[in-house]
C-alpha cells in the first residue's frame, strides 16, 4: 500500500522557460484526500469541523488552479508502508482533479456534492450545474435528538429499543433498505436511520417520530 505526502515537492507549468507559473501549494495530492470534505461522523466535533474546512482550502485551491493553469505540474511523493521504498511521480492539476473527481468523487462527500460539481466543471470548462448537498447528521446530536443512551458498545432508546447501526445520511442509507433480513427505522425522506435489534412496536414507533422531528430542523 502506498500512502501519498501532502507536500508539493515541485511545481512548474509546461516545460519551463519564461512563461512557466509556479503552482501553488496546498492542493490535495493524496488520492481521496477530498473525503475529508465530510469526515466519518462519529469523531469529536472539533476534529470534524477542522478537517471539514482544511479540505474545503484545498478544493478551492484546486478549483482555481484548474481554472488558472490547468496543464501546471505537481511532483508528488508516496511511501510503501512496508517497505519505506519512495516513490515520485507527476500529476497535472488537470490530472490530480480527475483523480479526486474519481475519487472520493460526488457520491463520496455526500455534505459537499457541490464543490465536486465546480470541480468537475472547471475540469471540463463550463459552469457548474445546481446539485443539493445531501444533509450528514453527526452521531451525537442523532444521540442526543433521540435521549439515545449507550450500553457498552450498543444504545438504547428510552423504550428500550436495541440499534445496532446508525445511518447518518441518505447516502450511507441506500446500500442497506432493501436488506429483508434487517428491521430499519429512518425519517418519511430516508435521510437518516436507524438498524434495530427484536424492537417493540411501541419503541419503533418511538423512534420513528424521533427521527421525524430531527431531519425537520
Amino acid at each position: 500500500m502506498r500512502i501519498v505526502s501532502l507536500a508539493l515537492l515541485a511545481a512548474l507549468a509546461g516545460c519551463g522557460g519564461e512563461d512557466a507559473t509556479e503552482v501553488p501549494a496546498g492542493l490535495p495530492t493524496h488520492p481521496g484526500e477530498l473525503s475529508a470534505l465530510c469526515p466519518e461522523p462519529d469523531v469529536p466535533r472539533d476534529f470534524y469541523e477542522q478537517e471539514s474546512a482544511d479540505a474545503r482550502r484545498q478544493a478551492e485551491a484546486l478549483i482555481r488552479e484548474v481554472r488558472r493553469n490547468p496543464d501546471g505540474e505537481v511532483t508528488v511523493v508516496s511511501e510503501d508502508a512496508h517497505t519505506g521504498e519512495t516513490f515520485r511521480y507527476r500529476r497535472t492539476v488537470r490530472e490530480l482533479a480527475r483523480e479526486q473527481l474519481r475519487n472520493p468523487g460526488m457520491r463520496g462527500v455526500p455534505c459537499a456534492r457541490s464543490v465536486m460539481a465546480e470541480l468537475e466543471a472547471a475540469v471540463e470548462g463550463h459552469a457548474a450545474r445546481p446539485v443539493e448537498d445531501e444533509r450528514v447528521y453527526r452521531y451525537d446530536e442523532i444521540v442526543a435528538a433521540l435521549d439515545l443512551r449507550k450500553h457498552g458498545a450498543i444504545y438504547r432508546s428510552p423504550g428500550g429499543c436495541e440499534i445496532d447501526t446508525i445511518y447518518a445520511s441518505r447516502n450511507d442509507l441506500e446500500p442497506v433498505l432493501e436488506e429483508k433480513n434487517l428491521t430499519l427505522v429512518t425519517d418519511p425522506a430516508r435521510t437518516v436511520g436507524l438498524e434495530l435489534y427484536r424492537p417493540s412496536d411501541d419503541c419503533v414507533r418511538e423512534l420513528q417520530r424521533g427521527l421525524t422531528a430531527l431531519a425537520a430542523r
